[in-house]
């Protein structure tokens, strides 16, 4: 049961949960100023997670009880809370989302270049996403600058932007 809500100052943290057979499911990235928050810290019911860190970190750790004491305390606290809860949820089922979330993995197997292990057919039907909303979502970002596209490869320009782009920009990521 998580009993902590970390505050990253520096570096990048992973948040992996993992499934009753133990496979890893929705990994999550935080950077510098992201607030690590799990729904169970407050709900007390036991999960199977855990936090790697991807290069080294400086972090705050805020206990259950002060964090409980702040949302029965401060009521704008407790709808940031909510509105991060509720936006999160919804950042999940962006094409953009899904994208970095996927080259964020990829990355940290294969370095900054790598040959896609599929077609694009077949990366779209794996992100559940439409082929061509993959591949409008991929030159998007790569006229933000954030990949090239060379064929059959992907080039990570700024995986800064990606972890931002993951992230989004709210009062905890």
């Amino acid at each position: 049961i998580p009993e902590d809500l970390v505050i990253v100052e520096d570096g990048v943290l992973q948040s992996v949960q993992y499934t009753n057979a133990g496979e890893e499911f929705s990994p999550f990235y935080y950077m510098d100023g992201a607030c690590v928050f799990h729904i169970a810290m407050l709900t007390r019911k036991p999960v199977m997670s855990c936090c790697i860190a991807v290069s080294p970190v400086d972090y705050i750790k805020i206990s259950r009880d002060v964090f409980i004491e702040a949302l029965e305390r401060f009521p704008e606290f407790q709808k940031s809370v909510l509105l991060y809860i509720c936006r999160t949820s919804e950042e999940m089922k962006k094409p953009r989302h899904k994208i970095c979330k996927y080259l964020i993995e990829l990355s940290a197997r294969d370095g900054m270049v790598y040959t896609l292990p599929f077609s694009t057919e077949k990366l779209a039907v794996y992100l559940n996403l439409a082929r061509p909303t993959l591949s409008k979502e991929l030159h998007l970002m790569e006229d933000d600058g954030l990949i090239k596209l060379y064929r059959g490869k992907i080039q990570i320009v700024d995986i800064k932007k990606i972890y931002e782009e993951l992230n989004g920009n709210g009062w905890m990521g």
